[in-house]
């Protein structure tokens, strides 16, 4: 499980965006390149919780990443999450080095460091 569980607020004041929302954090999902989190929420008596980040990634094409990503897919086919992609923009020159410190930060489940994915 990550080690560190945002709130939506935190996510927003440091300027991370997301179209799975109509909060003033609410943008679309550009075509430029920059780094993203997917954020999991469960439904359990009809109330959602907050599961944590569960995967950081980075891409060169947000939109099309985001679009057809298979982490994505398996968070809400197989374990049936509501999933929150959230994005920050990001030169291509800096990604790899913002995905690790996310990935540090956040200690996501289904990103393989040296372990089985997923919980």
């Amino acid at each position: 499980m990550a080690k560190s569980i945002p709130t939506w607020m935190q996510l927003s004041e440091a300027g991370w965006q997301t179209p799975d929302t109509y909060s003033g954090a609410y943008a679309l999902i550009p075509d430029t390149s920059g780094v993203y989190l997917l954020e999991c929420f469960k439904y359990e008596d009809y109330e959602q919780k907050l599961i944590g980040v569960c995967y950081v990634g980075q891409a060169r094409s947000l939109l099309r990443r985001l679009s057809k990503h298979e982490i994505l897919q398996k968070l809400r086919c197989e374990y049936e999450f509501y999933v929150r992609r959230w994005f920050r923009l990001v030169p291509i020159d800096k990604l790899r080095e913002i995905e690790r410190q996310f990935i540090k930060f956040y200690n996501p489940p289904f990103n393989i460091l040296g372990r089985r994915r997923g919980f």
